[in-house]
């Protein structure tokens, strides 16, 4: 076996299959399953990205909010965040980032990285 083959094997077994790009148009969001959990899978602008599906708030599923270019909003309470980033962008959120996941397309496929982008992270406190 060569070290390519190798290198393709790993990393086929590191990507998990959330759906095809042709069922996701520039500017939509739909719920996919990773690992056993709910996430969005959304196309910014022909960029494919993967977030959790929990506002940071009270939980409510993401993909039922809305998507307007880089950012989601929550239909519950409108927090909002940017999927590109991470970045949690509620002022009075406790939160800086929300979890995040690498999206690849391969013959139409969309498979997301098994392990995050990035993670929940608290804001720091102002000293």
């Amino acid at each position: 076996m060569t070290q390519d083959s190798t290198s393709r094997r790993r990393t086929a077994e590191q990507l998990i299959s959330v759906g095809r790009a042709d069922e996701l148009p520039p500017g939509s969001m739909k719920e996919a399953i990773h690992l056993g959990r709910s996430i969005v899978v959304a196309n910014i602008e022909g960029t494919y990205v993967a977030f959790q599906n929990s506002c940071l708030h009270y939980g409510v599923k993401l993909s039922d909010g809305t998507l307007d270019g880089d950012v989601v909003t929550c239909r519950w309470h409108q927090w909002r965040y940017c999927p590109l980033t991470g970045e949690v962008l509620a002022e009075e959120s406790p939160y800086e980032t929300l979890t995040t996941f690498t999206v690849h397309v391969r013959d139409g496929e969309l498979l997301a990285e098994r392990e995050p982008k990035t993670r929940i992270r608290p804001r720091q406190e102002c000293k």
